[in-house]
């Protein structure tokens, strides 16, 4: 009993005794914070524009615009950026995995739906499932209007941690995939909304909406780089 818990060590709680010899495992206030920690995202990180987009350099990101954020212990909750969310507008649902399943890097993670149409959005890391945003599931237009908060959408124990990080962008490179997509998505929108772009107006919230001519499908293809 003349031992700190665990928690304390990690600045978690300000005063506890470990009463079960560190066994974590039998331990109901362990598992509490374990479920607290998965639930809500840990704190606030500073958000910056990047050619009108919100951009965060405390996430990694994937080609086809989702983040990963490493949190304590190792697990890495997974979002969409707000580059994805403007190109496809407001969703009206989300298809998640379920805690348990397995997601691998590169393949079809989750799936954000806008009435009749649907778009697979990459996992950018592999592991497993053991918590889902039940909030943005009640709630899809909650993922739009706080993409990188509390519109988290799932958090995975990751099996290639390392590996699965070196293959995605942080800091100064994800700018860079940031700004050569919205270079790509100015060369893809012709007119008006192009010219909009081009001298620095704010990007357009809805491209979908705006450019119907282009198809959801391509739009998907080539920023998802998802069938």
């Amino acid at each position: 009993m003349d031992r700190q818990c665990r928690h304390v060590l990690t600045g978690h709680v300000a005063e506890r005794k470990c009463a079960n010899d560190f066994r974590c495992d039998i331990c109901e206030f362990d598992q509490m914070l374990d479920h607290i920690d998965a639930v809500y995202p840990v704190g606030a990180v500073p958000i910056i524009e990047v050619s009108g987009y919100r951009y965060s350099d405390s996430y990694y990101y994937h080609e086809g615009h989702a983040w990963a954020r490493v949190e304590y212990g190792g697990r890495v909750r997974v979002g969409v950026d707000d580059f994805l969310l403007r190109l496809l507008g407001c969703p009206t649902g989300w298809q998640l995995p379920r805690i348990g399943d397995r997601v691998c890097q590169g393949d079809p993670g989750l799936v954000l739906s806008r009435e009749q149409n649907h778009a697979k959005v990459l996992s950018p890391i592999q592991g497993t499932v053991v918590a889902v945003n039940l909030q943005a599931l009640k709630q899809p237009a909650l993922v739009h209007a706080d993409g990188y908060q509390k519109g988290w959408l799932f958090l995975v124990e990751p099996d290639r941690l390392k590996k699965n990080l070196e293959s995605l962008c942080f800091g100064e490179r994800g700018k860079e995939m940031l700004l050569s997509d919205v270079h790509l998505l100015q060369e893809l929108v012709l007119g008006e909304y192009g010219r909009m772009a081009a001298t620095g107006a704010p990007p357009v919230d809805d491209v979908f909406s705006q450019v119907l001519e282009i198809g959801w499908t391509k739009l998907v293809r080539t920023f998802l780089r998802s069938e």
